[in-house]
């Protein structure tokens, strides 16, 4: 019974991490690597450029302590042309935003692409000029974190291997 247990958590674990590391290498190539992805680029000119606010808050140990955090993401707007066709954008860059800490900060982040009214570079996906953002190159954390989930479960497969049999 324990080794049929083991094989049981065993399958489940791995075949997890296999699909967490599967769906983590599929968006890593589409959007990393295929330098095709993004590989349409276009004149367009910045609309609007704004920022919004996201605070999160948490209550924790024994008397209820409150602490909030706050971070700042950038709302952009800008137009651009491919092949004579009229498109609208607002995604300033593609995956999870890093979190800024001010307001400083976003508008630093925006002034680097350019500001209302300026022409800016817009890079699209050829097959789909709708899909467009500014800065294309843009490091996220959700590819790390999968990967370290998809490891962590074979190391907990390894780990029941050594410890049950």
């Amino acid at each position: 019974m324990k080794k049929v247990l083991f094989w049981y958590m065993a399958l489940l674990l791995t075949g997890f991490g296999s699909y967490m590391f599967y769906l983590n290498a599929t968006a890593f190539y589409e959007f990393y690597i295929d330098k095709n992805y993004w590989g349409g680029v276009a004149e367009g000119k910045m609309l609007e450029v704004s920022f919004h606010i996201n605070t999160s808050c948490s209550t924790s140990g024994p008397i209820g302590s409150r602490s909030c955090s706050s971070s700042f993401h950038p709302d952009t707007k800008y137009e651009y042309f491919v092949d004579s066709k009229h498109y609208v954008g607002s995604a300033f860059w593609y995956g999870a935003v890093p979190t800024l800490h001010s307001e400083q900060e976003v508008l630093d982040t925006v002034k680097t692409v350019g500001d209302v009214g300026d022409t800016i570079t817009v890079y699209y996906h050829p097959e789909n000029p709708e899909e467009s953002v500014l800065i294309k190159d843009q490091i996220t954390s959700n590819y790390l974190i999968s990967l370290m989930i998809s490891l962590a479960m074979y190391a907990g497969v390894y780990a029941l291997w050594r410890w049950w049999l």
